[in-house]
């Protein structure tokens, strides 16, 4: 998983604050097996659907719902394509409008 630049630190800190919590430790895990599905293919070219299926696909776990929330709440603070779940997984139309320039912008989104 591609941690954003100058977060290494700050992301193997939250990490051990998780101890010997299962259930927090077993979040990371689902997050960064999820980032590394995500960064097999070309970050161009995924589109929702295709993160929601990769999503299931890093479920080794048996994850739930809670724990699907974490994980992308893991990815948006700490990987370095953050964003695209972001975009794709708010409900603010103005934070939704504001990361949609960003991409453009970064090329991953198409106009």
């Amino acid at each position: 998983m591609k941690i954003k630049n100058g977060k290494e630190q700050e992301y193997q800190d939250w990490i051990d604050k998780q101890g010997d919590d299962g259930y927090g430790l077993a979040c990371f895990s689902y997050a960064e097996t999820w980032a590394e599905l995500l960064e097999s293919n070309d970050i161009k070219t995924l589109t929702k659907e295709k993160i929601e299926t990769l999503s299931f696909e890093a479920d080794k776990e048996g994850i739930t719902g809670a724990m699907f929330g974490f994980a992308k709440g893991i990815l948006i603070a700490a990987w370095e394509y953050g964003h695209l779940i972001e975009y794709y997984y708010t409900r603010d139309d103005d934070r939704k409008k504001f990361l949609e320039r960003q991409l453009k912008l970064e090329r991953i989104l198409k106009d």
